[in-house]
Parts: structure tokens; sequence; C-alpha cells
């Protein structure tokens, strides 16, 4: 279901630029329409991104519970900022400017909980650092998303 959900959402931004033309012209949509493009590539790059980050994380010991339920609750955070975002773009708003910062809030949440997390064995460090470099990705395909948007 989650799959689907990420998948619906990619699909509903990338359309949703379709109708940006006749939205009125601002500063935001005075951009090369190049930047159209490598905006919306940024924008799913993030939503797959957070997806496999929130799957990756589960895969994390039960002994570090509290810090795997404060970067699940960073990561929570940061798709209802997506989910604000992805509504104003499909009703041709500009997107809030506090979701994007609870967007960037959850996922440095997130980061700092994997960054405190101290794993008993190779295993769960090797799962711990694989989910670090998921969101590590993530924020990437984000700061591309201020970038180009």
């Amino acid at each position: 279901m989650a799959r689907f959900t990420v998948c619906l959402l990619a699909f509903i931004l990338a359309a949703g630029q379709f109708g940006v033309d006749a939205a009125p012209l601002s500063s935001r949509h005075a951009k090369p329409p190049g930047n159209y493009v490598q905006c919306n590539i940024a924008r799913i790059k993030t939503v797959m991104g957070l997806s496999a980050t929130n799957a990756a994380i589960h895969k994390i010991d039960l002994d570090m519970a509290a810090a795997v339920a404060s970067a699940h609750s960073g990561l929570k955070d940061a798709q209802t900022g997506i989910k604000t975002i992805a509504r104003a773009l499909i009703s041709r708003q500009q997107p809030p400017t506090a979701a994007r910062n609870q967007v960037g809030r959850g996922l440095n949440t997130a980061m700092g909980a994997l960054a405190a997390m101290n794993p008993p064995n190779q295993v769960m460090s090797a799962r711990v650092n694989d989910t670090m470099t998921k969101l590590k990705k993530t924020m990437a395909a984000g700061q591309q998303v201020i970038n180009n948007c």
C-alpha cells in the first residue's frame, strides 16, 4: 500500500505541473521551463527516498527502540509536510513555507536520531548506515527541490 501511495503521489506531483501555465505568473514561476522538469524529478526523488528510508528503518533492531521511534516520528512529520505540499500543487497554489519547514524539520529529526544510535553489532550497524544513506539521498533531493522550485 505504501508503494502505491508513493507512486500515486509522484504521479500527482508530476501531473500537477501540466497546469502551471494557467497559474498567475509570479517570481516563483518565472524560472526557465527546464527548471520545472528538474523540480519534478527532485520532488519524486524526495518522495521515493522518504519511502525507502521508512522501509529501512523498520529493519533496525528493537534494542534501539527509542531512537527508532524518534527517527520514525521525524519521517512521519516529513511525510505530513509533503502531503500538504502535494495538496497545494494539485490545487495550483504555492506550497506553504510552513510545510517545507516541516519536511526539513522531520528529516533533520530523523537524521539526529539515527546519528545518536549505538548499534550493538555489525548487522545493526549496517542497517543503521543503510538507513542513513537513504535519508541523506532524500535530504539531497529535498535540497534540489528548494534550489530548483
